[in-house]
This record gives structure tokens, sequence and C-alpha cells, in this order.
């Protein structure tokens, strides 16, 4: 999977109803590549940024590795645990990332 690939699958799972209330900027770093994107007036715009004018930054091994836990084939907090995932910026939302592609982890996470 290629980056491109992966801002379409978000494009195409993005649920605006779990980014009410949220203006952010956020970036996903895997490897050398970098996705930013904003969710304003719950819409989602991917945008072409450097990474330092993000609000949360998450790190992934790389795009596979992004797209199993963002939709849900790996478990956000075990792969926290283990060093696969991590993040700069407000953690929390951590867990509005997930439920804004339709994760299914976060459902099962306490």
């Amino acid at each position: 999977m290629v980056l491109k690939e992966l801002q379409a699958r978000l494009q195409e799972n993005f649920v605006p109803s779990a980014s009410e209330g949220l203006d952010a900027t956020f970036c996903l770093a895997m490897a050398s590549e970098t996705l930013t994107f904003r969710i304003r007036a719950q819409s989602l715009e991917f945008i072409n940024l450097k990474s330092s004018v993000c609000d949360a930054t998450f790190y992934f091994e790389n795009v596979h590795a992004a797209d199993d836990l963002l939709f849900g084939r790996h478990d956000v907090l075990t792969t926290f645990m283990e060093g696969k995932f991590r993040a700069d910026g407000y953690l929390m939302w951590a867990f509005r990332l997930m439920a804004m592609f339709r994760n299914t982890t976060l459902q099962r996470s306490p």
C-alpha cells in the first residue's frame, strides 16, 4: 500500500459525526512520508503542510501499520504498548482519530 491509497481509504471511511466539535490539524507520519489533514466543521481536508503545524502527530512504522490500526485490524492499546504507534500532541485525540475512520478496535478497548 502506498500513501495515496491510505489517503483514499481515509476519505472513503471518514465518519463526520465522530469529528463533531473538532477543529484540528493532524499528521500521520510513516517512515519518511507524512499525510496531513485538517478536521473542521465535520469535514476532512487533506493539506500539504509541514508537521510542525500539526496539533497532533501520530507515528507509525509504515503505511501498512497505519492502515491496520486505523481500520481496526490491530488494537490501538496493544500497538501503542508494543512501541509500534506513538503520538505527539494531545494523546486523547488518538481515540477520536480511530473513531473518525470507523476503527472497530476502539469499541473493544477499555
